[in-house]
C-alpha cells in the first residue's frame, strides 16, 4: 500500500463542539451513545478524567457514581460536516485519503514522492492546514495505515516510524485498546495473546475461524486493511455544485435542448442557493453522439439566482447550432461562485412561494376532475424502520391528520432514511426489497442470496444502529453498507434479535 501519513485529533466530537465553546474543556463530560448496549462512555473531556472517569466505562455506572457528570449524545451532523472539512482540506496534499470517523484522518503518500520529496515538510503543511481549522493532532508516518494510526495516537510526539520501531509499538498495544467483545478477550487470554503484535502474527483466517465476523474485522485491522485510503466521491468532495444529463436517446433541435437546460439550471440553482452563494460563471458541457464535447462559458451581468437571464443566453447560443452530431450528455457546472446577499435569497424564497401555490391549485383541478381519491402525496410514518417510513395519503385527508397511515393508505418504501445512517447527503437511488430479504454473510467477506451465486464483498461500512418501537413489537438492528465486486452497493442489516441477516435494498 505504500507509505501513509495519519492524523488524529484527541477526543475528536469534543474537540468540535470546543470550537464554538472552548468552555468545553473545563466542564465534566462525556459524549455516549444511548442506543448501544450497554451504553458506554465514547470521549471524555479531561475535567472528567481527573475524578476517574475513563473511556469505555458504562454510562449508567459512571452517572451514578459521579452525579456531576454531563452525558451529551453523538451529534452526527456535527461529525460528518467536520469530517467533510478535514478531508477538502487534506485534498490539497494527496488524492488518498481516508478516515475511521472518530478523528484518525489517513493520506496515501504512494506515488507523491516529486510532490513531496520531502515528508518532513509534508508533516508540517499537514500540522498547518489542521491548526487552521482550529484542530490540535497528533502526526505519524508508517509504511502501513494501522501502524500509523497507533503511533499517531501513542507516541509522545509526531514522527515517522520505521518496521522496527511499528513492530515494538503493536507489542505494546493491549488488546483492551481494539475494542474486543468478551468472547473475544477470553479466547485472546487462553491463547497467551496480550497485544496487537500478537493477533497480526496469526495465520491468516486463524481469528476468522475462531470468531467469525469480529475475527475478520480484527484481522484487517492488523493487517492494516481497514483503512484502504479509497479516493471516493465520499471521501473527496466535490469543489464545484454540478448536475448532469445522460439521455438514453439523443437530443438534437432547439426546443427539446432548451427544455433539459432548463430543468438543469433550476437544480443547479437550488443547490447554489442551499449554501447561500450566487452563481458567477456557468459552465456547459455537451456530450455528442459522435463522443466529442463541446464547452461554453457563460457569465451573466451580476452574480444571479434567477434562471431568466441565463436561459436567454443559453438560448441564443443554441439558436447558432453549435453542435456537429446530436446531444447525449449534458453537464452543467458553478464554476464560479459568490455571497449571495439577502435580496436574491429573498426572490429565491417568493419563488419557492409562488411554486407551492402553483402546485396547491393543480391539485385543486386534478381532484375536481378525476376525484378527490386520484391525488395522493408522499408523508413521512411515525416509524423508525426504512420499509414503513413512507407512506402516500390523499390529499384531502392530509392536513387533519395525526402523522399516521390511515386506513387505505398505500405503504411504500423509504430510502431516503439512509442519508440518516451516512450521515451526508445521499446521492445513490435505492431499490427497496419488498419484504427485506433474508441473505447470508459468511466470513465477513462473501454475500450470498438465495437462487444467486456467491458475491465477494470489496468493503464494508457500518454498523449504524436503529432500534425502537418497544411499546409493539420492538425491533433492533445494526446496519451495513457492502460494496461488492460486482460495483453494486447493497444496504444490510442484521437483526439483533435473532442474529439473521436481511438485504433492504440495492443501490443504482
Amino acid at each position: 500500500m505504500g507509505r501513509t501519513a495519519c492524523a488524529f485529533v484527541p477526543r475528536f466530537e469534543l474537540a468540535l463542539r470546543a470550537r464554538a465553546e472552548p468552555a468545553v474543556w473545563d466542564r465534566c463530560l462525556a459524549v455516549v451513545d444511548w442506543a448501544s448496549a450497554p451504553p458506554r462512555l465514547s470521549c471524555v473531556t479531561p475535567a472528567a478524567e481527573a475524578v476517574g472517569i475513563r473511556v469505555g466505562q458504562i454510562a449508567t455506572r459512571s452517572r451514578a457514581r459521579w452525579p456531576e457528570l454531563v452525558c451529551l449524545a453523538p451529534d452526527a451532523q456535527l461529525l460528518a460536516q467536520a469530517e467533510r472539512e478535514v478531508l477538502t482540506a487534506l485534498s490539497s496534499l494527496s488524492p488518498r485519503l481516508d478516515a475511521d470517523g472518530r478523528g484518525a484522518f489517513f493520506l496515501g503518500l504512494e506515488g507523491l514522492e516529486r510532490l513531496w520529496p520531502s515528508e518532513v515538510e509534508l508533516l508540517e503543511r499537514l500540522a498547518a492546514l489542521l491548526t487552521g481549522l482550529r484542530l490540535s493532532a497528533r502526526l505519524a508516518v508508517a509504511e502501513s495505515p494501522f501502524v500509523a494510526w497507533v503511533g499517531a495516537q501513542h507516541l509522545p510526539r509526531s514522527g515517522f516510524i520505521d518496521e522496527a520501531m511499528g513492530e515494538a509499538l503493536l507489542d505494546r498495544l493491549p488488546l483492551a485498546e481494539l475494542d474486543l467483545s468478551e468472547p473475544a478477550r477470553e479466547l485472546c487470554v487462553l491463547l497467551g495473546l496480550r497485544s496487537a503484535g500478537g493477533l497480526r502474527r496469526l495465520p491468516k483466517g486463524a481469528l476468522a475461524e475462531r470468531l467469525g465476523k469480529e475475527g475478520a474485522r480484527l484481522e484487517r485491522l492488523c493487517r492494516g486493511e481497514t483503512f484502504p485510503l479509497w479516493p471516493t466521491v465520499q471521501k473527496m468532495p466535490r469543489a464545484t455544485e454540478v448536475v448532469e444529463l445522460d439521455l438514453e436517446l439523443a437530443l438534437e433541435g432547439l426546443e427539446p435542448l432548451l427544455l433539459a437546460l432548463r430543468s438543469l439550471l433550476e437544480r443547479l440553482l437550488a443547490a447554489v442557493a442551499a449554501e447561500r452563494k450566487a452563481l458567477v460563471e456557468l459552465t456547459v458541457k455537451v456530450r455528442l453522439d459522435d463522443r466529442s464535447q463541446v464547452v461554453e462559458r457563460f457569465v451573466p451581468e451580476r452574480p444571479t439566482l434567477q434562471s431568466r437571464g441565463l436561459l436567454d443566453l443559453l438560448h441564443l447560443w443554441l439558436e447558432r447550432r453549435p453542435f456537429a452530431d446530436r446531444v447525449a450528455g449534458l453537464r452543467l457546472e458553478a464554476s464560479r461562485v459568490a455571497a449571495a446577499d439577502q435580496s436574491q435569497l429573498s426572490l429565491l424564497r417568493q419563488r419557492e412561494e409562488q411554486a407551492a401555490a402553483a402546485l396547491d391549485q393543480a391539485i385543486a383541478r386534478l381532484s375536481a376532475a378525476f376525484g378527490a381519491s386520484a391525488v395522493l402525496f408522499p408523508r413521512l410514518n411515525d416509524t423508525y424502520r426504512p420499509e414503513a417510513r413512507l407512506c402516500w395519503v390523499n390529499a384531502q385527508r392530509s392536513s387533519g391528520g395525526d402523522g399516521r397511515a390511515t386506513k387505505g393508505e398505500r405503504r411504500v418504501r423509504g430510502p431516503e432514511l439512509a442519508a440518516a445512517f451516512t450521515g451526508a447527503p445521499l446521492t445513490l437511488a435505492l431499490r427497496q426489497v419488498d419484504p427485506p430479504e433474508p441473505v447470508a454473510l459468511r466470513e465477513a467477506a462473501f454475500l450470498t442470496r438465495s437462487g444467486q451465486p456467491v458475491v465477494r464483498i470489496l468493503r464494508s461500512d457500518g454498523p449504524q444502529k436503529l432500534s425502537g418501537e418497544w411499546w409493539a413489537q420492538g425491533f433492533e438492528r445494526s446496519y451495513y453498507w457492502l460494496l461488492l465486486e460486482t460495483g453494486e452497493i447493497a444496504w444490510v442489516f442484521r437483526d439483533d434479535l435473532t442474529g439473521a441477516y436481511f438485504l433492504q435494498a440495492m443501490a443504482d
